[in-house]
């Protein structure tokens, strides 16, 4: 799935909304939207809910992996955030900058409602 597209599992939606690449770092804002008929309740586990690699298949590891607690009400829709910081996931940016690197994948498993998704993302688009 691109940046925007939404993964969508039963009532349960999710998207990469947006991404940054801040100095070492590789930021991930993801959306959920509840539209199911009840409160969604999980705990968001970066280490265990996320994963990337590269069209090269290097694997990229995560630096911020701070357990949180989310309730998502019915009909709600907003940015997962993990620990104490405002985006949903971090990883550090090496080796994005290797040769050849022209595609990340980000892998959600588990989360809440949703299985697996993958989304796509082409860096400096």
């Amino acid at each position: 799935l691109e940046i925007g597209e939404w993964h969508i599992e039963d009532d349960v939606w999710v998207r990469l909304a947006k991404y940054e690449i801040d100095g070492g770092l590789i930021n991930f804002d993801f959306e959920i939207w509840n539209k199911t008929d009840k409160t969604l309740y999980f705990s968001l586990q970066p280490e265990l809910n996320f994963s990337m690699t590269d069209n090269n298949n290097n694997q990229y590891e995560i630096l911020e992996a701070h357990t949180r607690k989310i309730t998502v009400e019915v009909n709600e829709r907003g940015i997962m955030m993990s620990g104490f910081k405002s985006t949903t996931v971090q990883f550090d940016n090496d080796p994005l900058y290797t040769p050849g690197v022209t595609d990340l994948f980000i892998t959600m498993e588990y989360l809440s409602e949703i299985d697996r998704a993958i989304f796509h993302v082409v860096p400096g688009q």
